[in-house]
């Protein structure tokens, strides 16, 4: 009974967003019923304006799948842009201690594959980074929003 009124309002809406729907594997699960759903991706390959810090996406997607046979979610360039972050504050500062290394990372303001990094120098949070809106068409995530 759950199934079918879910089911249902799926089909009187006109447009439907989910968390989740920016992921691959919502996708997979739901098939065709994805089309023209629209989340929101933390990163995808083709948002890459060429970043000022470490290597494209093009590079990372093509050593990622060599590697692990499969495309890189977004954790993945997540993961992978922090160690780019991390680096350069290393080799800005030239030491491991976390007082120097904080305050290169609040002064940082750069760009990775993975879009944008800033730190609030206050709080310390992450402020650069953008989330894109993606929609399925054609069993493909599109960009809609940067």
């Amino acid at each position: 009974m759950v199934i079918v009124k879910r089911l249902d309002l799926a089909s009187r809406a006109k447009t439907l967003a989910f968390v989740g729907a920016g992921v691959e594997a919502f996708y997979r699960e739901v098939g065709a019923l994805a089309e023209g759903v629209i989340g929101p991706s933390q990163w995808e390959p083709a948002a890459d304006d060429g970043p000022l810090t470490g290597p494209n996406s093009e590079w990372f997607c093509s050593e990622f799948h060599t590697r692990f046979h499969q495309r890189p979610e977004y954790p993945a360039a997540q993961a992978f842009a922090i160690g780019i972050v991390v680096g350069e504050c290393l080799r800005r500062t030239g030491s491991l201690d976390d007082e120097p290394l904080l305050r290169v990372a609040q002064a940082l303001e750069t760009t990775t594959l993975y879009g944008g990094f800033r730190l609030d120098r206050l709080t310390a949070r992450q402020i650069g980074h953008r989330v894109l809106l993606v929609q399925w068409r054609g069993g493909r995530k599109v960009v809609i929003s940067r």
